[in-house]
């Protein structure tokens, strides 16, 4: 019982998160009425169940060295695109609250005038 009442907190949260699958279930919904949201809804059971079948099925074939060196894999890939964006963010060019653009290479006493 404590599992299934996880899994339909996870399932809701998941489902009212807002993203592409929300926007085709409300579309749906007020196109064809609550029937057709229903069911629009209802696919991802069906479409995720066999790549969860078959992701279980892999994972518990593999050795627990091999899963936890692909779970280190992914978390340094992670880290990748997240440095990538930091770096990004720091060297880009953004906009005052008066409108005008600074750049990053500006000076501080610049960026801190009223002007």
């Amino acid at each position: 019982m404590k599992v299934l009442a996880l899994g339909v907190t996870l399932g809701l949260s998941a489902g009212i998160s807002p993203g592409p699958l929300l926007a085709l279930v409300l579309s749906g919904t007020l196109r064809g009425g609550l029937g057709v949201g229903l069911r629009v809804a209802a696919v991802p059971l069906l479409t995720d169940l066999p790549v969860i079948a078959l992701s279980v099925t892999v994972l518990s074939a593999l050795p627990d060295r091999a899963v936890a060196a692909g779970g280190l894999v992914g978390g340094l890939f992670l880290l990748w695109p997240a440095c990538t964006t930091l770096w990004e963010a720091r060297t880009a060019g953004g906009v005052r609250p008066s409108g005008r653009a600074w750049s990053s290479t500006s000076s501080a006493r610049t960026r801190g005038s009223s002007g």
